[in-house]
This record gives structure tokens, C-alpha cells and sequence, in this order.
């Protein structure tokens, strides 16, 4: 590279000694502005890079660290409970999602709450208030506009539960809470917020970025090797 800004410093220097040639001398620091241009994209790209692998590491650290002094580490619940309830508890929740990172499996279960208020099942789906009635029903409910995606961790890819109406679910009416295996409320960290967040946007977009996903398994994976 240096070699070749030298040159062409040479080449401007020779024009000027011997003739002026305006077209050269335009050429030449054309060339020399398109290598200039170069150079500073190369520079900021490395300092993005280094920028991005550093916040990445740290990220994977706090990973490692939060699940340190967590009662039962790598294990994650979340639960879809409805706002709008006065005597909303986190026991009477309409849908629970767990991520098991230790044994890599997702499951989910449905709670207490059927949803019956806001039409979060199809309207067929619910006769009663029995959930487990609701539950073999949802088999049967395919439709797109009543599909929720989650993410499954044994398969590693994105697998649904049928018969939600997702779009109502993911309105204000409803939160989305991290808990225990009791459904206690437990208190959010940087890794279980944005494992809550992803498990909301996720379930309307099946694409949606699950970079999260990836560091809690890498940071399961290594916290051997990475601890400070």
C-alpha cells in the first residue's frame, strides 16, 4: 500500500518537472482520493470489529456470571399473563414457556387463564373453562392468524403452537413475566430481559434474531474455559 502511494507521488512529482498535464495531475489525485478512502474505511471497520467482539465477550461473560448466582442456572420461564385482570397473580398465567438450556429442550404449558376475555383462542377452541380441554383443541387450529411461534431448543429451529391469536396476545393487554419453577417473579438480569424480549418478538416472527439463543448455549458451553 505504501509502496503504491510512493509511486504515485513520483508520478506527480514527474509532471510537474517536465510538463503540466492537467488531465494527469487530475488522475493522479483521483487515484490518490480513492485509495485515501479506502484506507479510512479499512481503519473504521477494523475499530467496529474489535468494538463488536469485545461487547460480545463481555456479553457472554455476564451470561456466565448471572447464571453463577441464579438457584437453578440455565433455566429459564416465561410467562404470558393478562393486564387487564384486576386479580391477575403470576399462578394464573394463560402460557408458560421454559427454556431448558441444560438439557436443551423447550417446553410450554398452559395455565389457569383461558384467554376468554379478549378472544386469545380461536373461538371455537374454548368451551368452558377447563384448559386441558383447550389444550387438545389447539392441535386441531392451524390457521396463520392463530399461530404462535417459539423457538425449540432440542430441534433448533422454530417450532408453533396453534390456536393463539397471537396479535392479542402480544398487545398491551397482555405481559410477558420471567419466573421461577414456583411462578414467583424473579428479578431480571440483562440475559433473562432480553431472553423475555426475544421470546415476545419471536413469537409474531419467526425470523426474528435469536443471537440471544446462541450466547446462552456458547456461554453454557465454555463458562469453564471463559471464567475469570
Amino acid at each position: 500500500m505504501f509502496s503504491l502511494l510512493y509511486n504515485l507521488q513520483n508520478q506527480l512529482l514527474h509532471v510537474y518537472s517536465v510538463d503540466i498535464n492537467y488531465y494527469n495531475i487530475f488522475l493522479n489525485i483521483f487515484f490518490l482520493t480513492i485509495i485515501m478512502i479506502i484506507l479510512i474505511i479499512f481503519f473504521w471497520d477494523n475499530i467496529y470489529k474489535i468494538s463488536k467482539n469485545k461487547s460480545k465477550c463481555n456479553q457472554i461473560l455476564n451470561i456466565i456470571r448471572q447464571n453463577e448466582i441464579i438457584e437453578k442456572p440455565y433455566i429459564y420461564s416465561v410467562i404470558i399473563i393478562n393486564n387487564d385482570v384486576i386479580n391477575a397473580t403470576y399462578k394464573n398465567y394463560i402460557l408458560k414457556i421454559i427454556y431448558d438450556f441444560k438439557n436443551m429442550k423447550t417446553s410450554y404449558e398452559f395455565g389457569n387463564d383461558n384467554g376468554k376475555e379478549n378472544d386469545i383462542f380461536n373461538n371455537d377452541t374454548i368451551k368452558g373453562n377447563n384448559p386441558e380441554d383447550a389444550k387438545k383443541s389447539f392441535n386441531n387450529r392451524k390457521k396463520p392468524e392463530y399461530q404462535m411461534n417459539y423457538f425449540d431448543l432440542r430441534t433448533m429451529k422454530n417450532e408453533k403452537i396453534d390456536g393463539i391469536n397471537i396479535k392479542v396476545l402480544n398487545s398491551t393487554k397482555y405481559k410477558y413475566v420471567n419466573v421461577d419453577e414456583n411462578n414467583d417473579k424473579v428479578k431480571n438480569n440483562s440475559t433473562s430481559s432480553s431472553l423475555l424480549l426475544f421470546t415476545k418478538k419471536y413469537s409474531e416472527n419467526g425470523n426474528y434474531n435469536q443471537s440471544i439463543i446462541d450466547d446462552i448455549i456458547f456461554s453454557k458451553n465454555n463458562r469453564e474455559k471463559l471464567k475469570i
